[in-house]
């Protein structure tokens, strides 16, 4: 369903726009349609399958697209990260369950806060409570994966 409507949107949005984009306007639409149906690896292809880098004008295009490409799915990992979604009825109430410990045995329950677990009774009790570090953490290694694919890259030429 999700490849379906990336083709569909990628046909609508080139009927609108892309005569205005240039010549090259084609191959950028399947490349970038081509890699929201199965990832960046998919954009190389279908770019090299096109000959857009050796089309006049072409690696111009594919750097353009590449980086348009990438600042989408920055924006949209970003809009998902700060999107509070709530979880389904009995994934709240295991997580509540799971947040009251009785950790001195005086029958008392405690609440855990923060991100961090706590231990109780010989087992840990973790709490599902995003925070700026958590997600700091994740933008960080996120870009890290980035730049060794790059190394990569220019490493296998």
């Amino acid at each position: 369903v999700g490849a379906v409507g990336s083709v569909l949107g990628t046909a609508v949005a080139y009927a609108t726009v892309g005569p205005a984009l240039g010549p090259d306007a084609w191959r950028v639409a399947a490349c970038l349609c081509a890699s929201y149906v199965g990832g960046s690896l998919n954009y190389a292809a279908t770019a090299q399958a096109l000959g857009l880098a050796a089309a006049p004008g072409g690696q111009a295009a594919l750097a353009a697209g590449m980086a348009a490409d990438n600042l989408a799915m920055a924006v949209f990992l970003s809009a998902l990260m700060v999107a509070k979604a709530d979880p389904p009825e009995e994934e709240k109430e295991k997580a509540f369950a799971s947040r009251r410990i009785d950790d001195s045995g005086d029958g008392i329950v405690g609440e855990t806060g923060g991100n961090e677990a706590r231990v109780a009774n010989g087992r840990t009790v973790p709490t599902a409570v995003p925070t700026v570090r958590t997600a700091a953490c994740a933008l960080a290694t996120a870009l890290v994966f980035l730049e060794c694919g790059k190394l990569l890259a220019r490493w296998l030429g």
